[in-house]
């Protein structure tokens, strides 16, 4: 017990050292670590949604063509398959753009719309059904790696949506308290 008290009574004047110390390392150069911005977050965010989109898209083109379907796809519906992977891919490329330059939440809502509709159709893939006959066993990690990615699209706008409905909402409530 004694020992105890001992070596917090030497930590807490080791730390008022170090204290009286800190002032002069502000002298060689030492800079207090700052807060980003919430203007930097939300860039952060919208860079992260735009190259989630992006990565989603640049997926969806590599997925084209029979190597990389499960081992059960119906062979049949290839070339429709394809072809929803190519608009799909084509589509989300050009999304990262509207996410990037932060064109509003219009184009928000319809890139977490589409998105959430591709992750519903390989859901529906994915269970027993009259389209595929069976439930598609994929094996394949770049199909976990798209989902993945528009997962991760998905919930960063979501965040983007919810900071903004927030910051409007703040910036309404900051004008009408200046008019009256």
């Amino acid at each position: 017990m004694l020992t105890r008290v001992y070596l917090l009574r030497l930590c807490d004047r080791i730390m008022k050292e170090i204290m009286k110390k800190i002032p002069s390392l502000a002298f060689h150069g030492v800079t207090p670590v700052t807060k980003p911005s919430v203007r930097t977050e939300s860039r952060l965010l919208l860079y992260t949604a735009g190259a989630a989109t992006l990565l989603g898209g640049i997926l969806h083109l590599m997925m084209i063509g029979p190597s990389m379907k499960p081992y059960n796809f119906p062979m049949e519906l290839l070339p429709y398959t394809d072809t929803l992977f190519i608009i799909a891919g084509i589509v989300q490329i050009f999304w990262a753009l509207p996410m990037i330059k932060d064109w509003g939440l219009r184009w928000c809502y319809i890139g977490i719309i589409g998105t959430i509709a591709l992750t519903g159709l390989l859901i529906l893939t994915r269970i027993p059904n009259e389209i595929t006959g069976a439930a598609l066993q994929d094996r394949n990690p770049m199909a976990l790696l798209t989902e993945i990615s528009q997962l991760l699209y998905i919930g960063v706008t979501a965040i983007i949506i919810a900071q903004k409905k927030i910051f409007s909402t703040r910036d309404y409530t900051k004008s009408l308290e200046l008019h009256k």
